[in-house]
């Protein structure tokens, strides 16, 4: 996905609104079980800083991904919004530090961004993946859908945890 600034460089304080959706190829979110199920739209503010862009944008998509409780395969929304600087390539040579790790450096005019839109869609993907709130997973004894019903496996209660349901008045 790239942005043509090409317009936007030589107008400082102007400012330009992007849209843009696009496919991405099957992993490239190089995640196990999760894939990008629709395309990725992107809509960015791209406002000209002087020696600088400041950009503000919101990502959406659909990702099919594997509930982590019921094995099972659904369809969930994923969205983020993030802020960036971006500069040309010709100002990362006298730039301190700490830009050099928050400001995006491009060559041309124009802004590749599908690797910085891969980081943010990995820092913004949930630790474990429920196809919904109350999904009750899968028996441990026999792998059954609980959320299809229940198994006719006998539920025992780890001998270690007894003292704790003694205290908790849980007792079987």
């Amino acid at each position: 996905m790239k942005i043509d600034l090409t317009e936007l460089k030589n107008q400082p304080g102007a400012a330009a609104v992007f849209a843009l959706t696009q496919e991405f190829p099957a992993g490239w979110l190089e995640r196990d079980g999760c894939f990008l199920h629709s395309p990725v739209t992107l809509e960015a503010e791209v406002r000209n800083a002087g020696p600088s862009f400041s950009v503000g944008a919101r990502v959406t998509a659909e990702l099919k991904v594997i509930c982590d409780l019921c094995l099972a395969e659904t369809v969930q929304p994923i969205s983020f919004s993030f802020d960036d600087e971006w500069a040309p390539a010709e100002r990362a040579a006298g730039a301190a530090q700490e830009q050099l790790d928050t400001t995006l450096f491009f060559a041309k005019d124009e802004v590749e961004l599908d690797d910085r839109l891969r980081e943010f869609f990995l820092l913004h993907l949930p630790m474990r993946f429920v196809c919904r709130p109350d999904c009750r997973g899968l028996c441990p004894s026999c792998g059954a859908d609980l959320n299809a019903g229940e198994c006719d496996c006998r539920r025992e209660t780890d001998p270690r945890l007894t003292a704790l349901l003694d205290f908790l008045g849980e007792s079987e």
